[in-house]
């Protein structure tokens, strides 16, 4: 499901009130496997964005009809997203057993995990909760080993000024909370020529490659490449031979700008 955060860079528009963008996503020769629902509002200098991600079809199946939804909240400054708050909450289905052999004993229900990002001036908080039929079953609560002044999703919204407008030559490393654990790292690359005629089948755009440093669906290295058209907005990302079944990939199917 990380796939669908790269989805969030058609959000590049700051000057627009608010955006709303449905993507769908493929997975070679199975067709179409989930899509993913992003929305941008922004009010009195205050922000959020959100992603609705899920799975339909055979992967539906498979992932015990699993849903994620992301969201930042936070201040505009300087044409800049400050996140004060990410969250990130998993829904499936999910079977208890309480180590009970007797099967008609098992119970299957709504699964729920939390995570809350807290940002403060020079820290951050993880609170962590799971849910099982409605019931909380768990929670912890830490502060983070770094502090980063992003999170995944307003990384990307912010990505134009952090690129100095997408001017990326060569490897560059961004931090946001929800990169990789260690430390928050993202890498991002130029494409080559070839590999953009290869990938995209032209060069028009912006075209980059971009890995959270996580696994992704068991690729070989979780490297995403994304296509942004002249306007920022996110056109296609694909994730390259998945599983031996072909690559991941995700297309823009509909956008507006709200008033």
């Amino acid at each position: 499901m990380r796939i669908f955060f790269i989805m969030v860079f058609l959000l590049l528009n700051l000057h627009a009130k608010g955006i709303e963008a449905k993507y769908h996503v493929s997975y070679g020769i199975f067709g179409e496997v989930g899509d993913a629902k992003t929305s941008l509002s922004i009010k009195d200098n205050f922000y959020t964005v959100s992603v609705e991600a899920n799975t339909t079809g055979f992967a539906r199946s498979l992932s015990s009809g699993r849903d994620e939804f992301f969201q930042s909240k936070g201040v505009v400054k300087d044409d800049v997203l400050l996140p004060k708050s990410y969250l990130h909450v998993v829904k499936r289905m999910k079977t208890k057993s309480g180590f009970d052999f007797d099967m008609s004993k098992w119970k299957k229900a709504l699964q729920k995990k939390v995570k809350l990002f807290k940002f403060f001036d020079d820290y951050i908080v993880q609170d962590r909760k799971k849910f099982f039929d409605g019931e909380e079953v768990s929670h912890s609560n830490k502060k983070l080993d770094f502090y980063v002044k992003n999170d995944l999703l307003s990384i990307f919204f912010n990505f134009k000024k952090l690129s100095n407008d997408y001017n990326i030559t060569k490897p560059v490393q961004f931090y946001a909370v929800g990169g990789q654990g260690k430390d928050g790292r993202l890498d991002v690359r130029p494409m080559s020529k070839n590999e953009q005629k290869e990938i995209f089948e032209d060069e028009s755009g912006y075209n980059f490659a971009i890995s959270i440093n996580q696994p992704i669906f068991s690729s070989e290295n979780g490297e995403l490449f994304v296509k942004l058209d002249e306007n920022g907005i996110a056109k296609e990302a694909i994730l390259k031979d998945v599983l031996f079944f072909g690559d991941i990939r995700a297309k823009l199917v509909s956008s507006r700008v709200l008033d």
